[in-house]
């Protein structure tokens, strides 16, 4: 039963860094024993036996409570101290995480204190920072769109470093999608924001790329990222030439976003219309 419920939660409502621990750590209490690699690949939802993947996320897990901590030092007027009592419960439990022990060693730390402790810190975040949730209808859009071009992408004729190139960034974007529910917003808008900034450093690979079958379907998958990123944050800048590039029924007002990097749009329109 433990397993079933697990994989149905999906942490959409989680807003801040604070709801993500809480939640798998509150799982993590009611998990069957058995052995720790077994419990945290269903915790994080990691297939059975992928263990570099399993390291990952659990790289991803291990750097929560440094985030909130940092979230709360940022809030003033408040004891810090206080706010930050459930730490040393959870530093223990993560320091005893061993894959091939029993997962009772690591569960065992964790008090309803702790849990109660996580509780208020993430009301408090939800008051101070909190993220704006993205639509998990959309992720799955945007997710389906990156797999559908990696698929075309893997027989196509291109340049070996070319292809490199573009799949690595698709990949990124893939994989911060499948993060966005331990990790939240950040990772997909640092891929968009890496994606973008690169047209001003790799001209001749976009380029070469434009003059591809492939390349309005990679833009239109930035342009999409870019939409979900910005409705997330607020802080993503979007230029006129990504937003030559997004799908006309998708484009919000843009009026309502500041159009700033103007020499990164210069360049993206110069490298995007290379076949025009």
């Amino acid at each position: 039963m433990f397993y079933k419920e697990r994989r149905s939660n999906t942490m959409a409502q989680s807003n801040n860094p604070a709801q993500r621990l809480l939640t798998i750590l509150d799982a993590a209490r009611k998990c069957p024993d058995g052995k720790a690699e077994d419990a945290w690949s269903v915790l994080l939802s990691v297939e059975q036996g992928d263990k570099p993947q399993l390291l990952r996320r659990l790289g991803l897990l291990l750097d929560l409570p440094y985030q909130i901590k940092e979230q709360i030092m940022n809030i003033n007027d408040i004891q810090h101290d206080v706010y930050l009592k459930w730490m040393p419960a959870v530093q223990t439990s993560f320091s005893s995480i061993n894959l091939g022990r029993n997962f009772n060693e690591f569960r065992n730390p964790l008090s309803d204190h702790t849990i109660y402790g996580l509780e208020v810190c993430s009301e408090l975040l939800s008051r101070h920072s909190a993220e704006k949730i993205l639509n998990p209808a959309d992720l799955q859009k945007l997710g389906s769109e990156v797999t559908g071009l990696l698929d075309s992408l893997h027989d196509a004729d291109l340049a070996p470093d070319l292809k490199l190139f573009i799949v690595t960034r698709l990949d990124e974007i893939h994989q911060a999608i499948l993060d966005y529910e331990f990790a939240g917003p950040k990772p997909l808008r640092r891929v968009v924001g890496s994606v973008v900034g690169s047209v001003l450093f790799e001209k001749e690979k976009y380029g070469r790329f434009a003059r591809t079958e492939h390349h309005k379907a990679f833009w239109t998958i930035i342009g999409r990222a870019a939409l979900i990123v910005t409705i997330v944050s607020g802080t993503l800048q979007i230029t006129d030439g990504l937003k030559k590039l997004l799908p006309e029924r998708d484009v919000p007002d843009f009026e309502e976003i500041t159009i700033e990097m103007q020499d990164v749009e210069q360049a993206a329109e110069a490298e995007l219309h290379v076949s025009n």
